[in-house]
């Protein structure tokens, strides 16, 4: 797990009063922006009532409304464009509120108490401390437990606009929590649903600005059915995986019509509800490459076996076609989320740290760069799809030591594509020596052509050495080490069993590499 481990400066002298109130209500609105279509616990309204009021007499007494302040000011700082003014108040408002939340509030459950460890968790995903992120993730839910959350009876002796409250802070903690345990392969913290699924209607009937949250939760509902089914047996036949696609196609298909966005425009005029839409196409893509994947690697294990070891196309190792049909399917969902990301960025939608882009985007990535290694030609498409995860993610890396992670391993990827591209055409030249070869050649070189022979000798060898003499990264050691590129799969109708390395394309994994074969300490 890539946590940052960078040594804490200490913080300049700050004082509340340096931020003014024009400041703090800008921070509001990137807040707002970073969390719409996954946290939903605060209302536009809501937070900048909060902002409005830190340090009166009115918030005094309540911990856990200065804290969600404290808390909104912090995200929206830290999901800002590099400042270094920024930094001091990201870190001030956090720190404080990390105060206010532990003073009292572990004694008393509530629901602003979920909302501020939700906060806090979240804030901790774009710091790159997931570890402490899942921590406060499991506070928020063992409160969530202690109240009842996961039952019906607990919104029927509140007033409508605190069941509004409640309904929302809980939705809000399931989908949080289900997207970071199938992003990071750990197990969920927070209590199955229970009958408060039942509920879901009076968000929908008494509020039209919700419909995000709901097709949010609807759709991690999935993904944890996608994680249990797929990830947690180790093997998936593809009716199963078919199964849960036809899930998808019924969620994507029920959206309401101003969530099917068919494109950003060039300046949106809802900022928010434009990355709510965002938010929500990535989670759906990242869905579907969840159910394909192990399709994927099995493919590419078959395809990579045949062009590694010189099969006929017709012997031995066959790609099995309705495999190699949802692995297109995977491929295909990346490019999608890749170049809806594109053009958010193009648009100015992206923001300067997006904890749960970063690690879509990434996972995205993977699964173009492994395609394009085990292809003979070059995919114009996917080619460029993949450079441009790796811009997004190299725009992340100002604000985030995850982001310029993955970055750094895209670029290893990057460099290990272009070294088996130049061996398949060195295999294709070698191949067409059978059937040409060299017809002239001076008995003697001169003293010119010897030269010529060394420019022409040095250029061959530049090649040759690039591919068989220069220090391999660790990626290039790692590709070479993996069943998926040694070893010949039989032909089987199920994916996972006899597979070894299907989860090659973990995120988990990636976060410990270069270090990845390593046992852990």
């Amino acid at each position: 797990m890539h946590e940052d481990n960078s040594v804490q400066t200490p913080l300049s002298p700050f004082m509340e009063d340096n931020l003014s109130l024009e400041q703090k209500l800008g921070l509001v609105d990137v807040y707002s922006m970073a969390t719409s279509g996954f946290i939903d616990v605060l209302t536009r309204t809501e937070a900048a009532q909060l902002v409005r009021h830190q340090g009166r007499s009115e918030l005094s007494g309540s911990t856990c409304r200065g804290a969600m302040g404290d808390m909104v000011i912090a995200i929206g700082a830290q999901a800002s464009k590099p400042d270094p003014t920024l930094a001091e108040v990201e870190k001030f408002y956090f720190n404080r509120g990390q105060q206010r939340a532990f003073s009292s509030m572990l004694r008393n459950p509530s629901i602003d108490m979920i909302a501020v460890f939700l906060l806090m968790s979240f804030y901790m995903l774009g710091a790159c401390h997931r570890n402490a992120a899942s921590m406060y993730l499991g506070v928020a839910s063992r409160a969530a437990t202690v109240l009842g959350l996961q039952h019906q009876e607990p919104y029927f002796s509140v007033t409508p606009s605190e069941r509004q409250q409640q309904l929302r802070t809980w939705t809000s903690l399931r989908v949080l929590d289900l997207l970071v345990s199938a992003i990071l392969a750990r197990p969920s913290t927070a209590p199955p649903a229970g009958t408060s699924d039942n509920l879901f209607n009076f968000i929908q009937d008494e509020s039209t600005d919700r419909k995000d949250l709901v097709a949010q939760y609807s759709l991690v509902k999935i993904i944890d059915e996608i994680v249990d089914k797929v990830y947690g047996q180790k093997g998936v036949s593809p009716a199963t995986a078919e199964a849960l696609l036809s899930q998808l196609r019924k969620w994507s298909d029920s959206l309401p019509d101003g969530l099917q966005t068919q494109g950003i425009s060039a300046s949106p005029q809802h900022p928010v509800q434009a990355l709510s839409s965002l938010h929500l196409a990535c989670t759906y893509y990242f869905a579907v490459t969840l159910t394909t994947r192990p399709f994927l690697i099995s493919t590419l294990t078959a395809r990579m076996a045949r062009l590694s070891n010189g099969v006929p196309n017709g012997y031995a190792v066959q790609e099995h076609p309705v495999h190699t049909e949802l692995a297109s399917v995977c491929v295909d969902s990346a490019v999608w989320m890749i170049r809806a990301c594109l053009d958010a960025s193009r648009s100015d939608l992206l923001l300067a740290n997006m904890c749960l882009m970063k690690a879509f985007v990434f996972a995205a990535a993977l699964i173009l760069g492994f395609s394009l290694f085990a292809q003979l030609e070059v995919d114009l498409e996917t080619d460029a799809m993949f450079a441009g995860a790796r811009d997004i993610l190299q725009t992340f890396s100002a604000r985030s030591s995850q982001a310029a992670h993955y970055y750094e391993i895209l670029t290893s990827l990057t460099q290990t594509i272009h070294r088996q591209r130049q061996q398949f055409a060195m295999q294709s030249r070698r191949r067409s020596n059978a059937y040409v070869g060299q017809l002239f050649q001076t008995a003697e070189p001169s003293p010119r052509s010897q030269q010529d022979q060394s420019q022409t000798d040095t250029s061959n060898d530049d090649i040759s050495n690039l591919i068989n003499n220069a220090k391999f990264s660790d990626l290039d050691m790692w590709m070479q080490n993996q069943p998926i590129f040694n070893n010949m799969p039989e032909q089987s109708d199920m994916v996972g069993a006899d597979l070894l390395g299907w989860d090659s394309l973990d995120l988990g994994l990636w976060d410990n590499f270069p270090y990845m074969n390593q046992p852990p300490s």
